[in-house]
């Protein structure tokens, strides 16, 4: 038969109020938390303060169903008199659950006490009393493994030898109860008859303490068994846990570094472009700084080409001007020699 967890989200009261029924359900460890700072002057407060937590106006039958707590206008709406009666009904649950240790002690309710205020009461003997089992707990899982399977072994052997002693005296009993043929002359002995009849009463007593001592030592082993179990549970939750925030961080810091990694490359390929750019803007006004002076040096050339030419035809022009008057000046001497007076 398959365990079926979706009871423990069924409610465990129907209150009906001025607002509808209100399904009152199970106390979680979320809801304990906090507990002492809810706010209000009276415990009649405090516990509408509370209800939203537990109370709810929807009938929830599996952990799958959403469970809307109860809103704040349904809960002004309450009397105080609802309000008691919601504190008193979830007290009583809290008084008998389902399942009930025998050895937890209960908190003891006073003759003029109100409702509200003994489920203030209740409410902080079980947070204290989770609290220490859930120290037990982190305690158990402190302590090596090896411990808790000593515990089973220790059970199993101390259940098998109840067994063995158990089975012993069942065959010596069927051995008693078996067909004898007894001598002619103890048929009448009441002495033995009487010895038999306290051996076999012995006996039974015996079967039935044997009996009684391995089943308390067969509950005894499922109880380790169980406690086993939930321990290397918790143990596997927990070491699932951790391996999946290892796992969570590897996967952070593999990420940020792919982050970083494209950042540093995006970088580098700006600097690049900007290089590049700056590069090809330098080169382009290199190549404009030499075009400019070949222009520069071409233009001087050819002024110089020009000049050149200029002197040289200058110079021409000046030899022809030379020989022109050369040719000028004996034509210009001619004249003076004619023209003299004799004395």
């Amino acid at each position: 038969m398959a365990l079926n967890l979706d009871k423990l989200a069924k409610p465990i009261r129907t209150v009906p109020s001025s607002v509808g029924d209100i399904f009152l359900y199970r106390l979680r460890n979320s809801d304990c938390e906090g507990l002492s700072a809810i706010a209000g002057s009276t415990s009649t407060e405090r516990v509408r303060g509370f209800l939203p937590r537990v109370a709810s106006l929807v009938h929830v039958k599996s952990f799958n169903e959403d469970r809307p707590p109860l809103s704040d206008a349904a809960i002004r709406q309450l009397s105080d008199t609802e309000v008691e009666e919601l504190a008193s009904q979830y007290a009583a649950s809290l008084l008998h659950p389902p399942c009930k240790d025998a050895e937890r002690p209960q908190p003891k309710r006073q003759e003029t006490e109100a409702d509200s205020s003994f489920l203030e009461r209740l409410l902080q003997h079980e947070v204290a009393e989770r609290s220490l089992q859930m120290q037990k707990l982190s305690e158990r899982l402190i302590s090596p493994t090896t411990s808790i399977f000593d515990q089973v072994r220790k059970s199993t052997s101390k259940l098998g030898t109840t067994v063995g002693a158990f089975d012993r005296l069942y065959e010596s009993q069927n051995q008693a109860d078996s067909p004898r043929v007894l001598a002619i002359e103890h048929i009448n002995s009441m002495t033995e008859q009487f010895a038999r009849q306290s051996r076999e009463r012995a006996e039974e007593l015996e079967m039935v303490r044997l009996t009684g001592k391995m089943t308390a030592e067969s509950a005894e082993i499922l109880r380790s068994l169980a406690e086993a179990a939930t321990t290397l549970l918790v143990q596997m939750d927990q070491r699932d846990i951790k391996a999946d925030r290892v796992t969570r961080r590897q996967i952070t810091i593999a990420v940020w570094s792919v982050g970083v990694s494209a950042a540093l490359a995006l970088l580098a390929l700006v600097i690049s472009t900007f290089s590049y750019l700056q590069d090809r803007n330098n080169n382009e006004s290199e190549d404009r700084l030499r075009s400019e002076l070949m222009n520069l040096v071409m233009e001087g050339n050819q002024q110089r080409a020009s000049d050149k030419f200029k002197v040289q035809q200058l110079e021409t022009e000046l030899d022809k001007l030379k020989v022109q008057k050369s040719a000028v000046r004996p034509e210009a001497a001619l004249p003076d020699k004619a023209i003299s007076v004799p004395r």
